[in-house]
C-alpha cells in the first residue's frame, strides 16, 4: 500500500517528466520553425543607354534574323573581361554567322557564309552599337528584344545592301567540335561544327556520287533553331536534322540513281 509521502514523490517526477518533454517540444517547433537561409541575389545585368529613347536591359542569349530569307545568328553576353565604360554596356557578341547572297539573282539557297568567332566575345560600341565596323558591318541594339545587323555584297552581276532584323530565339543544343559521318553503304568521313553549332563545315560528298555524276567536294551547312540543315548546291541537296551529338540526314543528286542516300553522324568526344 502507497503512503502519502510516496504518492507525493511520483507526482514531482511525473510533473518534471512533463516539463522536459513540453521543453523539447517547445524547440522542436522553434528549429522547424525557423526561416531558410537567405540566397545572395545575382546583381542586375547593365542596361543599354542609347542616343535617343530610354535605357534598356537586352535579353541574353541566342539572337535570329532574316534578310531576304537570308539568314544570320549570334549569341549576345556578358562581357566579364572589359571594364564598364560610360556609355559602353558591358555585353559582347560570340559566334556570329551569316548567310550572303552567292548568285545573281539573289537566292537563299545560294549562299556563301561568314563567321565571326573567338575565345572572347566582341564588345559592343557605344549606346548600344554591335561595334563591328573593322569586319566591315553596322548594326545596333535598338531594344530590350530587337537589334538590326547590316551588310553589304558585290558580286560580278548584282550587288545591294542585307539588313537583318534580330531578335531573342531558343537554339536546339548542337554540339561544337568533330563528327564523325557514316553514308549508306558503310562509307564514312568526318566534318567540325563550328561557332556555338551554327554551321556544319567541309561535309565531303561520297565517292559514290562521284561515280554516278561526277561531281567531288565539300558543302557547308547553316543549323537553324530546330536543328535543321540543308543545302542545295550544283544538283546535289544535303538535309541533315541535329539534336545534341547525333544528326541523321538524306544526300540526293542528279543523275544518281538509287533514290537519297541515308546519313548518319555523331559527335566525336573529345
Amino acid at each position: 500500500m502507497l503512503t502519502r509521502r510516496n504518492r507525493h514523490r511520483l507526482s514531482s517526477a511525473a510533473a518534471a517528466a512533463v516539463t522536459v518533454a513540453a521543453l523539447a517540444a517547445a524547440m522542436a517547433t522553434a528549429t522547424s520553425a525557423a526561416p531558410p537561409p537567405v540566397q545572395p541575389s545575382k546583381p542586375t545585368p547593365p542596361a543599354v543607354v542609347p542616343g535617343q529613347g530610354r535605357p534598356f536591359i537586352p535579353v541574353q542569349g541566342d539572337w535570329e534574323g532574316t534578310a531576304g530569307g537570308f539568314e544570320a545568328s549570334f549569341n549576345l553576353v556578358l562581357d566579364a573581361v572589359h571594364r564598364q565604360r560610360a556609355g559602353v554596356p558591358q555585353y559582347g557578341i560570340q559566334d556570329l554567322v551569316m548567310l550572303r547572297p552567292n548568285a545573281c539573282p539573289t537566292d537563299p539557297a545560294h549562299y556563301r557564309e561568314s563567321i565571326i568567332t573567338g575565345r572572347l566575345p566582341s564588345v559592343l560600341g557605344d549606346h548600344g552599337d554591335l561595334g563591328l565596323q573593322r569586319f566591315g558591318l553596322e548594326g545596333a541594339l535598338t531594344g530590350k528584344r530587337s537589334a538590326t545587323l547590316g551588310s553589304r555584297f558585290a558580286l560580278p552581276t548584282c550587288h545591294g545592301t542585307m539588313t537583318w532584323h534580330m531578335h531573342p530565339a531558343v537554339r536546339h543544343t548542337v554540339a561544337n567540335g568533330n563528327w564523325s559521318l557514316r553514308y549508306a553503304g558503310g562509307e564514312r568521313s568526318s566534318f567540325n561544327v563550328r561557332a556555338g553549332g551554327r554551321l556544319a563545315t567541309a561535309i565531303r560528298l561520297p565517292d559514290a556520287i562521284a561515280k554516278c555524276n561526277g561531281l567531288q567536294g565539300t558543302l557547308d551547312v547553316f543549323i537553324g533553331t530546330q536543328g535543321g540543315a540543308s543545302v542545295t548546291q550544283s544538283g546535289v541537296s544535303l538535309r541533315l536534322r541535329f539534336a545534341n551529338a547525333k544528326a541523321t540526314g538524306t544526300l540526293t543528286a542528279r543523275g544518281c540513281n538509287g533514290g537519297p542516300l541515308q546519313i548518319t553522324a555523331t559527335h566525336s568526344a573529345g
